[in-house]
């Protein structure tokens, strides 16, 4: 286990980095103990790692109301430097996503190249943020994959 005080001293050393960062963003949804927190792990050596950063982050669909505030912090820090966006909910669970969610990922990641959704309810998705998705500079890649409520027009 990481203590908080490392953690906190790597996500500072962080915001002065200017590697590129993946994040993924697991839900899962196990009622064991422990389910209800957020873990975050993120990746800084190896051979992979060493001209960017991954960040692995698992939550609770069931408690996203929680874990939103933390999570949304947690990306505040990296935001300039997220090129890769991976969510994934197994199985499709409710639509706990809200649009100012997807909103945050088109408006303020500028670095944004690709986008990987699975098994994600994108019921509260609205038009206008895939508009602004589409007018983003930088994404060259969205993929949706066995997500509910979506539409191509």
């Amino acid at each position: 286990l990481v203590n908080r005080r490392w953690r906190e001293t790597s996500l500072m050393a962080a915001r002065n980095d200017d590697r590129p960062v993946w994040v993924y963003v697991i839900f899962r949804k196990n009622h064991c103990s422990g389910h209800e927190k957020m873990t975050v792990n993120m990746s800084f050596d190896g051979p992979v790692f060493w001209n960017r950063q991954v960040a692995y982050i698992y939550c609770c669909s069931c408690h996203f109301h929680e874990h939103e505030g933390p999570l949304l912090a947690l990306l505040r820090k990296l935001e300039h430097r997220v090129e890769r966006m991976c969510i994934v909910d197994t199985p499709v669970d409710y639509a706990f996503l809200p649009d100012s969610f997807f909103s945050y990922m088109a408006t303020s990641m500028p670095r944004l190249q690709f986008i990987y959704l699975r098994e994600i309810d994108l019921e509260k998705i609205n038009r206008g943020t895939v508009a602004e998705m589409a007018k983003h500079g930088q994404i060259k890649k969205v993929i949706v994959h066995k997500c509910r409520n979506y539409e191509v027009s």
